[in-house]
């Protein structure tokens, strides 16, 4: 999008402000994964990214060590219209797996997704050869959340708009639903 999405405004704050607002109630412990030098971050601790080149997985998985808890939701910042209950949804999914994956138009979005925080550094050093989230996934046990299951809590899966091009953002800012087919960028 050219910009630094985290500081666009939204509801009368930034965006990494409104997210973290969102997800305060349903989590224990906030830690923000962010590229170094990032500013304009809510009173959180922060996760500095030491590897400027890689995209924000590498500072997303260093945060896992300063997280007090075994599960964690990982979640991208560009998820302005994120509806809270999907988390428990996602946790109570997880059970004995180590990720439990929404399943959006036939794929993974890792981006929204609850972990455990030892499997994740198990197969974390696949990040120094470029793997992604997607491909650690064979490497992990883990639970596809299928788009009814989340309909129950979501029903139009706002949580999924995606907000990668200025029109994509205008959407979501004003709140606009798009198919599932047009909200899933299939990156990992």
């Amino acid at each position: 999008m050219g910009r630094d999405k985290a500081v666009l405004p939204f509801d009368g704050r930034t965006l990494v402000e409104h997210v973290v607002r969102l997800i305060h109630p349903r989590v224990d412990d906030v830690v923000l994964a962010a590229r170094a030098g990032q500013v304009g971050l809510p009173d959180e601790r922060v996760v500095f990214d030491r590897a400027p080149d890689r995209g924000p997985l590498p500072a997303a998985v260093d945060a896992l060590d300063v997280v007090a808890s075994d599960v964690v939701l990982m979640l991208a910042v560009d998820t302005p219209r994120l509806v809270p209950a999907l988390i428990p949804l996602l946790e109570s999914r997880l059970a004995d797996a180590d990720v439990a994956v929404p399943w959006v138009d036939g794929h993974p979005v890792m981006a929204l997704s609850v972990v455990r925080r030892d499997a994740v550094r198990r197969v974390a050093p696949r990040l120094a050869e470029g793997a992604g989230l997607r491909d650690l996934l064979p490497l992990l046990r883990f639970v596809a959340v299928t788009e009814d299951e989340m309909r129950t809590v979501d029903p139009e899966l706002q949580s999924f708009l995606p907000c990668n091009t200025p029109e994509e953002w205008a959407a979501a800012v004003s709140g606009s639903a798009h198919e599932v087919t047009s909200r899933v960028e299939h990156s990992s």
